[in-house]
């Protein structure tokens, strides 16, 4: 099989045999209980995705987030991770450090104050989840994003 075909996964057969998986050029596709929409994301995706982005800094539990979404949470997991491709607290992770990195433009806004703000339970949190994704601690990060002070040359 070439590398650029994906795998064609079993269709449901009317005996109900089969995974409910086909393949698309943009991965797999659920034809299932779930329609899909046009950019190829569940309803139960988008809405969990809509609920991370609205409750980013609240404490989210999975099974919560899962039982918001109308599946299981294990169901939950497996489909989230086919659609976007990571798990579901990495998602949260990656969404928290994102809103992290905009808050710490602000010279005013201390570390600690932007962590919890974003939703982290603990700094020596922020300051592991954040250098894992961006391969530096916060404080770099910011030095490294603020404008330079006026140059006073010779």
């Amino acid at each position: 099989m070439p590398a650029n075909v994906a795998p064609a996964w079993d269709l449901p057969t009317e005996s109900g045999a089969g995974s409910g998986v086909a393949a698309t050029p943009q991965g797999p596709a659920f034809t299932g209980r779930y329609r899909m929409l046009p950019r190829g994301e569940p309803p139960a995706v988008a809405r969990a995705r809509a609920l991370v982005e609205a409750r980013l800094e609240d404490d989210l539990h999975l099974p919560a987030v899962a039982r918001h979404a109308g599946m299981s949470k294990c169901y939950f997991c497996r489909v989230f991770k086919a659609t976007t491709g990571i798990t579901f607290n990495s998602y949260v992770a990656k969404a928290r450090v994102a809103r992290a990195q905009q808050r710490l433009l602000d010279p005013q806004a201390r570390v600690s104050e932007v962590a919890f703000e974003v939703g982290f339970q603990s700094l020596s949190q922020f300051n592991r989840q954040f250098r894992r994704l961006m391969g530096e601690c916060p404080t770099c990060f910011r030095a490294h994003c603020q404008p330079a002070g006026p140059d006073f040359g010779p």
